[in-house]
């Protein structure tokens, strides 16, 4: 009795699977985006939640989002009975190496996001398309072109406006009235981030043909999980866990497990290239939550700024997207 029951309930999962998969497939036109906004959301609730972590250092905030990420992932594969290792030995490796440039940028995307305001830090690590650029075009011997060339200058030119340097800008322009050392440090810290970032992408883009996404982000997520302790020794900064900092460090873990996840299912629908113009999103939904939430009104300078890297980063995706077409 106890078999047959189990057996129902099994075929009942199984026709509510075939149902969800055949709609999606046959409405992919518009999932794809569906997916797609949804990840945003989730991404752009992340980073929020950056700022309501209080006690915590950086490094204990990056192990919380490392388990949510691997703990959820590996239940999903062994659920759907997926492999979670490459057959090359090379692409396991990769993806350790991978792992650890990921945990680097989160490191120091944390750090960025608690210095600068919010639209502000996600605008500068927006930069990271440019970023993945030129580095391909060193690792990877892709071309480089003109266009990428004044992109990589407006793109300069943005984030100068966004980081308003002394030597171009009265001392009383400064983000929030913050020191321009501080202003500075955050900056670095987030095109740090964003390098690292674009690093990953540039491996993922090689192993991307031999396992599959959920592999991916299973690899990151334990990779990230065993050295991220490490990382807590190292610093040396260690704040004391309580119920509001550890679930609120869990529940920006989750967020951002969340956003991957819709972010592959978007993936697997359309091209990369339409799913990374939706990704700018999350700019506009910085600066929403940044000024009706966090109360932060950016200066004419920063919306400047923002406006211009933005519109580089989207022209130039486009571009790419009709050339491809």
């Amino acid at each position: 009795m106890i078999d047959n029951s189990r057996n129902k309930t099994e075929s009942s999962m199984e026709r509510l699977k075939r149902r969800y998969k055949r709609y999606v497939m046959d409405h992919k036109h518009i999932m794809c985006y569906v997916f797609a906004i949804m990840s945003n959301i989730f991404l752009s609730l992340e980073t929020f939640f950056v700022k309501k972590v209080q006690g915590l250092s950086v490094t204990q905030i990056s192990y919380f989002r490392c388990l949510s990420f691997f703990i959820p992932t590996y239940i999903i594969a062994k659920i759907t009975n997926q492999e979670t290792l490459s057959k090359g030995k090379l692409a396991n490796r990769l993806l350790i190496i991978r792992g650890l440039l990921s945990l680097i940028a989160q490191f120091f995307y944390y750090k960025g996001f608690m210095i600068l305001p919010l639209a502000e830090a996600a605008v500068l690590f927006f930069t990271n398309p440019v970023i993945t650029t030129v580095l391909a075009t060193c690792l990877l011997s892709e071309k480089f072109e003109i266009k990428d060339l004044v992109a990589c200058i407006s793109c300069i030119i943005g984030i100068i406006f966004v980081i308003k340097p002394p030597i171009f800008f009265h001392t009383d322009a400064q983000i929030d009235q913050t020191p321009w050392e501080v202003t500075l440090m955050g900056a670095i810290f987030m095109l740090i981030a964003a390098s690292n970032r674009s690093l990953a992408s540039i491996i993922i883009r090689k192993v991307s043909n031999q396992v599959s996404g959920l592999v991916i982000t299973l690899h990151y997520g334990a990779t990230a999980a065993l050295f991220a302790p490490a990382f807590i020794v190292n610093s040396g900064a260690m704040g004391q866990l309580t119920l509001q900092n550890t679930s609120t460090s869990i529940l920006l873990g989750l967020m951002g497990f969340l956003g991957h996840l819709f972010m592959a299912q978007a993936l697997s629908l359309t091209k990369a290239s339409k799913v990374s113009i939706m990704g700018y999103m999350q700019i506009v939904l910085a600066y929403l939550l940044d000024i009706f939430v966090n109360g932060n009104v950016p200066d004419l300078y920063s919306i400047l700024g923002s406006v211009l890297i933005s519109v580089t980063l989207f022209t130039s995706l486009y571009q790419n997207l009709t050339t491809k077409s």
